[in-house]
């Protein structure tokens, strides 16, 4: 008398030996499905956040850029000249003719009014080499607003890393 596997009809062992192959064979297909699913998933995530990361370089890009051009802009105003050629000769700019205040004051009205047009700036400097780095003109945007700090309130900053590295 025969036990186990071998002591099944043909047909049924046929059957068993059918379905375990067709069990296997879905199993294996789904494995490489979901492998592949996966290998798919996986390459668009990257490919989306290396889009991502590459958008976000550009938008940096472009910041640094407006902030290279308003930078340029402000260098050229006729104030930084004239506070420059003032503080050379005793407080009066030769060229123009006009006191120290009057280009300080025409610094701060064009410092107010980029801080309008730029409302991601809080804060406009103008600092000189001087009197260990001394602020010249100064405008903080306070609740939107832009403020003109006085004399008094202006600082030194010669010991900070930005004013050492610029000199």
């Amino acid at each position: 008398m025969q036990t186990g596997v071998l002591a099944l009809p043909l047909a049924i062992r046929i059957f068993l030996g059918a379905a375990i192959l067709i069990v296997a064979s879905a199993a294996a297909s789904v494995y490489f499905i979901v492998e592949n699913a996966t290998r798919v998933y996986l390459a668009d995530r990257g490919a989306a956040s290396g889009n991502r990361a590459e958008r976000s370089a550009q938008q940096i890009a472009g910041q640094i850029d407006a902030l290279r051009r308003d930078t340029l802009f402000l260098a050229r105003v006729p104030p930084i000249q004239g506070i420059l050629q003032a503080t050379l000769n005793q407080g009066v700019d030769p060229q123009e003719g006009r006191p120290l205040e009057f280009w300080d004051t025409r610094l701060q009205e064009i410092f107010s009014a980029m801080a309008e047009a730029r409302p991601e700036y809080y804060q406009l400097r103008y600092i000189g080499v001087a009197d260990h780095g001394r602020e010249l003109v100064r405008v903080d945007v306070m609740d939107g607003r832009p403020t003109v700090t006085p004399p008094a309130a202006l600082q030194s900053l010669g010991d900070r890393d930005y004013f050492q590295a610029t000199l």
